[in-house]
Formats: C-alpha cells, sequence, structure tokens
C-alpha cells in the first residue's frame, strides 16, 4: 500500500471512531448548547405579528381591493360621478396592442434580469470559494455589511455629516 491509500484508510477509521464515541441524540431531544424559545399562549406571538399585519393591511390589501373595486368603474376625470360598467375597462384593455406588448417585454425582461441575476451569483459563488489572491479580502468584503446592520450606510453617511447644531432644534 502507498502512503497515501495509507492515510486514506487511517482517516476513514479515526472518522468511524469518532462517530462511534458521540453520544447518539434520542427523539425529543435537543442538541446540547441550541436554545429554544418558549411562548407560552398565544398572546406574545400575536403581539409581535400584529405591527407586520397591519401594515401588510394598510397599505397592500386596502389599496389593492380599492384598485380592484375602481377597475370595474368609468369615472370622469374630476372624480364627481362614476358608472358601473362590468368588464368594458377589462375587454378594451387586452384588445389594445400596445398592452399585449408591454406585456411581453415586461416577460422578457424579466426572464432576461433572472437569467443574469442567477448566472452572476452562481459567478460570484464560484469565485468566493476559487479565488487564490486576496481570498480573505474577498469573503471579508461580502462579510462586511453584517457587523454594521444597526447603521446603514445609506443613513449614516448624510446624518454624520449634519453639523451636531443642526442635528435637533433647539427651542
Amino acid at each position: 500500500m502507498s502512503a497515501v491509500s495509507e492515510a486514506r484508510t487511517a482517516g476513514a477509521h479515526a472518522t468511524r471512531r469518532a462517530a462511534a464515541k458521540a453520544p447518539a441524540v434520542r427523539t425529543g431531544q435537543r442538541e446540547p448548547g441550541l436554545k429554544q424559545a418558549h411562548l407560552d399562549g398565544a398572546g406574545l406571538p400575536a403581539l409581535l405579528l400584529f405591527p407586520q399585519l397591519a401594515i401588510l393591511l394598510i397599505f397592500f390589501f386596502i389599496p389593492a381591493i380599492r384598485a380592484l373595486a375602481q377597475a370595474f368603474l368609468l369615472a370622469d376625470p374630476f372624480g364627481n360621478s362614476a358608472q358601473f360598467v362590468w368588464f368594458d375597462n377589462f375587454t378594451a384593455l387586452f384588445r389594445s396592442a400596445d398592452y399585449r406588448n408591454s406585456i411581453w417585454v415586461t416577460l422578457w425582461f424579466t426572464l432576461a434580469q433572472n437569467l443574469v441575476t442567477i448566472l452572476v451569483a452562481g459567478l460570484l459563488a464560484f469565485a468566493t470559494n476559487h479565488i487564490l489572491h486576496g481570498r480573505g479580502v474577498y469573503r471579508a468584503s461580502f462579510c462586511s455589511p453584517m457587523p454594521s446592520r444597526r447603521r446603514s450606510p445609506a443613513f449614516s453617511g448624510p446624518i454624520s455629516s449634519i453639523p451636531p447644531s443642526a442635528r435637533s432644534p433647539s427651542t
């Protein structure tokens, strides 16, 4: 046997021995060191979900329902009167060649944009594991936004450039 094959065999045996010595985790047990949230009752989870659900209701669902309801109306330019026209607005919309063209342009743009995004992401993922020179700097550039989550770069520049006397009005 060559030295390489002996090293592989020894490594495989060491891995098997380590796996045999490791304690088996029983069903229902959690691994040591993992924390588990304890939420008794439904009050706290509901309270934590309420702000997001309220934002969705106010800024998404209500405007979407109103827009759908207004799609069945024909209103004058000043909003003084509205006439219920059933599906006439939709038939006029789908008969328009410009609208059908805009749908195709949107579909092709979305497909191309997703394809380019996936290819660039794959290239960057490949480069993360295969760059030899400057590997630490390259990986750190991907992780650099993580430590500064609280202070966004979009706000830190403009806020820090404001003089302290102008930040809060004195009364």
